[in-house]
């Protein structure tokens, strides 16, 4: 369904700017050095390696980023099912994640585009996997790719910038097996892999890719948006009108308190995605001017502590082990 969207109605005036840059690059330009491009650069690359091989057109770069979209829907939903802490409910766990994620209407409206949402959504939640997985283990391999997956998403959009160091933290404070400075040596080189091009570019013009990636957005992003901080004060309360947002809040934070201080469940893995999806809107609510889109990058780790969140209010009833009774509520 995602697909079909994106080859027929997705569209926001801004993706042309990224269209025109994989296009650019597939012509052998280099972004900054030959081009303006205030943004980081390696879904620029990605859209291009996918216009070598299937034309230059607006469907290409539509139809990877629903698939890396629905990439991240499923990572959500398979974790779920993997690992929620009541077998009874892991089917129901893995659908409502899937379905609080999947049909979140920004989601579902942004993450076809040709922009970076869909291929940040998916590094994103790939990272936690990976993170996840790595502080249980021994070897630096799961760690190595943690650091690679979060590091490639801040180099797609610096949106998701705080991933990486969520994720080196919580393998510093949180790893339980193995050598942890090993496995956070693995996550450095990994997460330096991404940042490459951008390295190369900038010891051909310092200068210019300075300007490009820090000093356009704190000196001369504002420039072309007025009342700027009117803006950002109404983007910020807008979610108090949004009945998905209030929904999937509301269930994440009675989940973050059920897993705290009425079950018995690891709590690591919650306390890990209230984390991320702290830093993520921390650091998207200081853009200026943000805008309600960017939120989206939050969605899968408030849908993971939301279905704790639905499991506690189930278990309320006689009927909580019978859970296809309350898996619509997620759908609000």
């Amino acid at each position: 369904m995602l697909l079909l969207y994106s080859q027929t109605r997705a569209f926001t005036g801004d993706e042309g700017f990224h269209l025109l840059a994989a296009q650019l690059i597939r012509s052998g330009m280099r972004p900054y050095v030959d081009f303006f491009f205030p943004q980081t650069p390696l879904n620029a690359y990605w859209n291009a390696g996918w216009m070598a091989v299937f034309g230059e057109s607006w469907r290409v770069a539509h139809a990877v980023a629903a698939l890396m979209t629905a990439g991240a829907v499923f990572l959500t939903a398979d974790y779920g099912y993997r690992r929620f802490p009541v077998p009874e409910w892991r089917l129901a766990a893995a659908i409502t994640a899937g379905l609080l994620t999947g049909l979140n209407g920004v989601v579902a409206a942004y993450g076809a585009v040709a922009q970076a949402y869909g291929i940040c959504l998916f590094l994103s939640v790939a990272a936690f996997r990976f993170c996840v997985a790595a502080v249980e283990r021994r070897g630096p391999i799961f760690a190595a790719a943690s650091g690679l997956l979060a590091s490639a998403g801040a180099a797609c959009s610096l949106l998701t910038a705080p991933v990486a160091p969520v994720l080196f933290l919580w393998t510093l404070f949180c790893n339980r097996r193995g050598n942890r400075w090993t496995k956070l040596l693995a996550f450095a080189l990994g997460a330096a892999i991404p940042w490459l091009p951008v390295l190369r570019l900038a010891t051909l013009a310092p200068r210019v890719v300075w300007f490009n990636l820090v000093q356009y957005h704190t000196q001369f992003r504002a420039i072309y948006w007025p009342d700027t901080t009117e803006h950002d004060v109404e983007i910020l309360t807008s979610w108090i009108d949004s009945g998905q947002a209030l929904t999937l809040l509301l269930l994440a934070i009675c989940g973050l308190l059920f897993v705290k201080y009425r079950s018995a469940w690891p709590p690591a893995d919650f306390y890990l995605c209230a984390c991320l999806a702290i830093a993520l809107a921390a650091e998207v609510s200081t853009a200026h001017p943000t805008f309600s889109r960017y939120y989206l990058l939050t969605v899968p780790f408030l849908a993971i502590p939301a279905v704790a969140g639905l499991y506690a209010i189930g278990s309320m009833r006689q009927d909580h082990l019978r859970p296809a009774r309350h898996v619509h509520l997620g759908r609000l």
